[in-house]
């Protein structure tokens, strides 16, 4: 059975919090003072070739004080830049960070010429940048414990990966994984089947249908975040660096994308790599029903129920975020001791 745990009163009075996050009193003038200078001293830049020849480029952390390697996968439009905060969170949480911009996204290279068009060929491509980042880079560095730890689109790849190589990583923490989307009014398999229609008829490449380029973003119109303060610095991040800015999906990328979170879903009991799923009560971006859906068939799964969260909540205000981290952190550092995981067979666990 899996475990599924709840946000309680209980929880927050008495679980410790991450002592090394940033508050969002003064935030600005802390990131600024502290966040992106260890962004921009720290990081080991890199770049590899991965399918069909596009430059994927990464960053790497190191750490003083290693007990494992975290791979940091972003989601759907962004940069592993978004996550600069994290990367100052752990910074003495004894792991060594690797995190890679996804093809089309970031500062790697784009699949398409179109300036915002989130494209790819095929889902499979990004699943193998993924392997290849880690078979080539990361484990070549000799870490005892390879994580992953992912958001969204990143969390999706990293399930579709698990399945497909049990052994390529220790445990996962996957945030909101894009297990299933939400795809507007129309259903699921209504939504594949016109995606399919508009990539037979030679308009793969072409934005689906109500997608565009990316608009301005107000907080008040957000699904990604109740904190202004870092929705603010996301957006400063997108004017800093207006290449990084990314718009809606062709029809392609939908039709590629439907596929692939469905077959996930079909073939989650193939997951056996221990997982931390969390499930951001609010979201508006991907379903609940997928992460169930896959929690109950893979082997060891934990799942928490993250009560009023939006889709970002690495990006959420401190009482969320800091709880999420802390959790995830905790999860990792007990597969760093051997604690087992839960598995089907273990008795459900629930806080409440």
């Amino acid at each position: 059975m899996r475990a599924v745990r709840l946000f309680s009163l209980l929880t927050l009075l008495f679980s410790p919090t991450l002592a090394l996050a940033i508050s969002e009193q003064d935030y600005k003038a802390i990131y600024d003072l502290n966040v992106m200078p260890y962004y921009l001293q720290k990081q080991q830049a890199g770049t590899f070739e991965g399918v069909d020849g596009v430059p994927i480029h990464f960053v790497k952390f190191p750490s003083s004080t290693e007990r494992a390697a975290l791979v940091l996968l972003p989601g759907r439009t962004e940069s592993h830049i978004k996550y600069a905060e994290v990367f100052f969170d752990l910074r003495d949480a004894g792991f060594t960070i690797y995190a890679m911009d996804h093809r089309g996204q970031g500062f790697s290279g784009r699949t398409i010429d179109h300036p915002q068009k989130q494209h790819v060929k095929r889902f499979q491509d990004y699943v193998e940048d993924v392997r290849k980042l880690i078979d080539d880079v990361v484990r070549p560095a000799g870490h005892q414990r390879i994580f992953i730890l992912a958001h969204s689109m990143g969390a999706g790849i990293a399930t579709a990966l698990a399945e497909s190589h049990p052994d390529i990583v220790d445990a996962m923490v996957l945030l909101a994984p894009m297990h299933e989307m939400v795809t507007g009014q129309y259903p699921e398999d209504v939504a594949a089947l016109l995606a399919a229609g508009y990539v037979s008829a030679g308009q793969g490449e072409e934005y689906a249908l109500g997608n565009g380029d990316r608009k301005e973003n107000k907080f008040e119109e957000n699904k990604g975040t109740h904190s202004e303060a870092r929705f603010t610095q996301a957006e400063q991040l997108l004017k800093d660096h207006p290449d990084l800015v990314r718009g809606g999906v062709t029809f392609n990328w939908a039709h590629e994308a439907i596929q692939a979170t469905k077959a996930l879903r079909n073939d989650a009991s193939k997951l056996t790599t221990p997982v931390l799923i969390f499930t951001a009560g609010d979201d508006q971006t991907v379903r609940s029903s997928g992460h169930r859906a896959v929690c109950e068939s893979a082997l060891s799964c934990e799942r928490i129920w993250v009560d009023g969260a939006l889709h970002e909540m690495l990006m959420e205000k401190d009482e969320i975020r800091d709880r999420v981290l802390n959790d995830a952190l905790r999860y990792l550092a007990d597969r760093i001791d051997g604690i087992p995981p839960k598995t089907k067979d273990a008795p459900l666990s629930c806080q409440t």
